[in-house]
C-alpha cells in the first residue's frame, strides 16, 4: 500500500476503541520460578481505549514535513563535508612526504573509532525548530543513500580509456566488498568508510583479461561525490 493511500485512509477513519489488557505485578504472582508446586497466577487490568486515527496521521505528515525539511537541508551539508573530505585527504598526503611516510592505510578503515568522522549536522545550525531526535543517524543514512544511488549510476554508464578501465574497477570491488555492505550493514559510517578507502588508494594497474588497466581510485571517489549537487537539484 502506497504511503499516499494509507494516510488517507486514516484521516477517513472514524473514532475506534480498543479493549487493552495489560499484565500488572510481578513476573511471578503468587508463583516460584523455583518450586513447581507454586504456580504463576497471572494478574491483568483490562481497560477502554479511544483511538483517533486523524489524529495519528496528522502527527505522522507532521514528522514527515520535518524529515523532508532536514534532509533538503543536510544535502547542502553533504557538499561542505565533501570539501572537508578532500583538505583532510591532501593534508594527509602532505604529512606523508614531509615523514617519509609510505602506508597510505592510515584512517582508511579506523577514522570512525578516532573520531575523525564528525556529522556536522550534529554541530551546525540546525534552523528555528527542535530537530529530530533521530536526525543524525538519519543524516547518516541520508549520506549512504546519496553514495549508493551514485555509484549505481556510474556503473550504468559506458565510459572510455581511464574512465572505463575505473568503472570496471569499481565495479568489481563494489559486488566483492562493499554492495553487501551498503545494503544490509546496519553501522554507521559505512559511506565514510567506503570513500576513505578508496580515497587513499594509489594509482595502480589491475589485470583485465590478458592485459592491464590503470586505475585511479581517487578520480573514482571525484565521480561518486560530483553526484550530490546532482541529487540536490532533483
Amino acid at each position: 500500500m502506497k504511503a499516499e493511500v494509507y494516510l488517507e485512509k486514516m484521516l477517513h477513519s472514524p473514532p475506534e476503541e480498543i479493549e487493552v489488557q495489560m499484565r500488572w505485578g510481578n513476573r511471578y504472582g503468587g508463583g516460584s520460578k523455583d518450586n513447581p508446586y507454586l504456580k504463576d497466577t497471572p494478574r491483568f487490568n483490562t481497560y477502554t481505549e479511544t483511538i483517533h486515527p486523524q489524529k495519528i496521521c496528522k502527527g505522522l505528515m507532521e514528522i514527515r514535513e520535518q524529515l523532508l525539511s532536514e534532509w533538503v537541508n543536510d544535502l547542502a551539508i553533504v557538499q561542505h563535508e565533501d570539501h572537508l573530505f578532500w583538505i583532510q585527504v591532501h593534508e594527509e598526503e602532505e604529512l606523508q612526504r614531509a615523514e617519509n611516510i609510505t602506508s597510505r592505510k592510515k584512517t582508511s578503515e579506523t577514522g570512525h573509532e578516532d573520531g575523525d568522522m564528525t556529522d556536522l549536522v550534529l554541530i551546525g545550525t540546525r534552523g528555528d525548530y527542535e530537530s529530530s531526535p533521530l536526525r543524525g543517524r538519519n543524516f547518516d543514512v541520508l549520506k549512504r543513500l546519496s553514495t549508493y544511488i551514485a555509484v549505481k549510476k556510474l556503473l550504468g554508464r559506458k565510459g572510455d580509456g581511464n574512465s572505463e578501465s575505473n568503472l570496471k574497477w569499481l565495479g568489481k570491488v563494489w559486488d566483492e566488498e562493499y554492495k553487501q555492505m551498503f545494503e544490509t550493514n546496519s553501522d554507521r559510517y559505512v559511506s565514510e568508510m567506503f570513500l576513505n578507502t578508496l580515497a587513499r588508494k594509489p594509482s595502480m594497474a589491475v589485470p583485465d583479461g590478458e592485459s592491464l588497466m590503470l586505475v585511479e581510485p581517487r578520480h573514482v571517489v571525484e565521480q561518486v561525490k560530483s553526484e550530490a549537487p546532482a541529487m540536490q537539484r532533483n
